[in-house]
């Protein structure tokens, strides 16, 4: 296993390519921090905040919530280990990939490639020194036998809830979807989204005894994502 060399920049797709696009661009910021403040209070509530949170991804967009946890966590000052497992070295969504991509160099952030079960299996020798595992590897619509390394990792979520690891899994896009559906106003989108985010923060705290407050922070560059097409004010969730 070693962490993933730095890749060239591709071809971006426009946002107004079809509207499904449109939404994954403003869904995964908004679930991916969601992920992060409840792995956060999770670390925090079993008194593990010390340790380093490990997020094992998928090639996906479920993947690319991952990814945004782990900026935000590390915005926060905690230790992420982000690992891309699959065989290729690249996410295979243009949004994963920007997420992906946007780890490189970070503070407080390694990145790692797991290509084959053997990767898996040299992480998983540590996975007790685990904080929190955050698990981003598959979707709610996947089908059928799973394909190494993929099924590998699974297992080792397994592994982490036997030996008493916290583990957050967590798969929003079906709620988001559906309540976007057949929105197409941009600041529309953005009331819908906000609300489906306060919702899944919500109901992932139920899982967290005494959870009785929702606060939350952002980073300077939400700023300047998050400008309005109708002005200059930001809008931030």
């Amino acid at each position: 296993m070693r962490p993933l060399p730095g890749a060239p920049r591709g071809n971006y797709w426009s946002i107004d390519a079809d509207n499904r696009r449109g939404m994954l661009d403003q869904m995964m910021p908004s679930t991916g921090t969601a992920v992060a403040a409840a792995a956060r209070a999770l670390a925090v509530h079993n008194r593990r905040e010390d340790r380093p949170v490990l997020i094992l991804a998928g090639p996906g967009n479920n993947g690319g919530d991952g990814f945004v946890a782990a900026r935000r966590l590390a915005g926060w000052g905690m230790t992420v280990i982000a690992v891309l497992v699959g065989s290729e070295e690249q996410p295979r969504t243009h949004d994963a990939g920007l997420n992906w991509r946007r780890l490189e160099g970070l503070e407080g952030v390694t990145r790692m490639h797991a290509a084959v079960p053997r990767d898996v299996a040299i992480l998983g020798q540590g996975i007790e020194k685990a904080g929190v595992l955050v698990d981003a590897l598959l979707g709610t619509g996947v089908r059928g036998r799973l394909r190494e390394p993929e099924r590998s990792a699974v297992e080792m979520v397994g592994h982490a809830r036997q030996a008493a690891i916290p583990v957050l899994a967590v798969d929003a896009s079906d709620m988001f979807f559906s309540r976007l559906e057949g929105v197409t106003d941009p600041e529309e989108k953005r009331r819908v989204i906000g609300r489906t985010f306060i919702d899944v923060f919500e109901e992932e705290a139920r899982s967290i005894p005494d959870a009785r407050y929702l606060a939350q922070g952002t980073l300077y560059p939400d700023v300047i994502e998050s400008v309005s097409i109708h002005g200059p004010s930001a809008v931030i969730k």
